[in-house]
């Protein structure tokens, strides 16, 4: 008889943990003993992605986490589902903390994917902080957590009071044959921003956010600036845009920075940098850090809490600075502009790949089942 499994992640359209579980439920599709219900509550724009025919997909009819639960826990009771996963602090804690409306043979498997207390500090939504006092009261009740990083699982053993028998850590991976794909189309640009691919260019790429540290890249890179030739790209969009945009302006950068805002395939402008750099004052596990790396793309990156270190080890932390440090980051771009050391794409393999990774989810799924 086949497991019957629910993936719940709120929203289809984002960032590295939905493209992760689509590619999960992919995998896990492939096996006969599996049958897959991917549940969401916000759709993607184009619908098309949703056909798969091992895959049945199912918006919720509530839009948010706190209602939408409730309608999957119904069905795992009608429909006999052995096996729950989702990510995500409010469906993490939503699950976990009612455990007890679940059914006795379905499972509960949860991932962290940021290093959380930091997360939720770092926001102002009051929910943010109750979310951190309910973090030692459910997590507890799930019967595994999927931390990123040995880091983060250590965190919530310590912090959180955790039992560490229920914390399996598992990796991102990096698909390296699709990223370089990817990276051989055509660079998309508005008009007004092309002129600025007639100079070599540093890139950082994510969401315009406190938490990617910008404001002190920006800072570096002033230090700089009169150096070398290199201008700088961030791609994102974001709530802090017109603050970074003014900091720009007081630093004299204006011919030197652009913020192209969101680009659907960043993977050209990345393969055609000549450094990537990581500014982050925090992480799970940075996946843009591993794709520029399987581009061949020399990098930098803060060694903020969690993944760069974990990521990159011993054998390159040369290539690390300490979070907020913009002296040593300033120094850091020169040297990897001057003479860059570039880590091996065969590197990524040792722990990163996809057949890895997906193999080591599906022998956590058999664990639990």
């Amino acid at each position: 008889m086949r497991k019957k499994i629910i993936i719940y992640i709120p929203n289809l359209s984002g960032g590295g943990t939905e493209r992760f579980y689509y590619q999960l439920a992919n995998f896990l599709s492939k096996f006969q003993e599996y049958s897959l219900t991917y549940f969401y509550s916000v759709d993607l724009k184009n619908k098309k992605n949703l056909i798969h025919k091992d895959i049945k997909f199912r918006k919720t009819l509530a839009s948010k986490s706190i209602f939408a639960f409730l309608e999957i826990i119904f069905f795992t009771w009608t429909s006999k589902y052995s096996l729950i996963l989702t990510a995500q602090n409010h469906p993490n804690v939503l699950f976990s903390l009612f455990r007890f409306l679940i059914p006795k043979r379905t499972k509960l498997i949860i991932s962290e994917r940021a290093f959380t207390e930091l997360a939720l500090v770092d926001s102002k939504k009051i929910t943010s902080k109750l979310i951190n006092l309910l973090i030692p009261l459910s997590y507890r009740n799930a019967d595994y957590i999927h931390c990123l990083t040995n880091r983060i699982a250590n965190h919530m053993a310590t912090k959180y009071k955790l039992p560490k028998k229920k914390l399996v850590v598992i990796p991102n991976f990096v698909d390296v044959s699709s990223i370089e794909k990817s990276a051989n189309e055509e660079v998309v640009l508005k008009n007004k921003d092309r002129w600025f691919l007639k100079s070599p260019y540093i890139i950082s790429i994510g969401r315009l956010h406190n938490q990617k540290g910008y404001k002190f890249l920006l800072v570096s890179f002033s230090k700089i600036a009169n150096k070398i030739p290199h201008n700088l790209i961030i791609l994102g969009e974001g709530s802090l845009l017109n603050d970074l945009m003014m900091q720009v302006k007081e630093l004299n950068l204006e011919k030197r920075v652009i913020f192209p805002g969101f680009v659907k395939n960043p993977y050209p402008l990345l393969k055609r940098s000549q450094l990537f750099v990581l500014s982050s004052l925090y992480e799970g596990m940075p996946n843009v850090l591993l794709e520029a790396i399987a581009l061949n793309v020399p990098i930098v990156s803060s060694d903020c809490p969690s993944g760069p270190k974990e990521i990159l080890g011993e054998r390159y932390k040369e290539l690390l600075y300490q979070p907020k440090d913009t002296v040593s980051l300033s120094k850091l771009i020169l040297k990897q502009i001057n003479n860059p050391k570039k880590i091996p794409i065969s590197f990524l393999k040792e722990s990163f790949s996809v057949e890895r990774v997906l193999k080591a989810h599906d022998e956590l799924i058999t664990k639990c089942l």
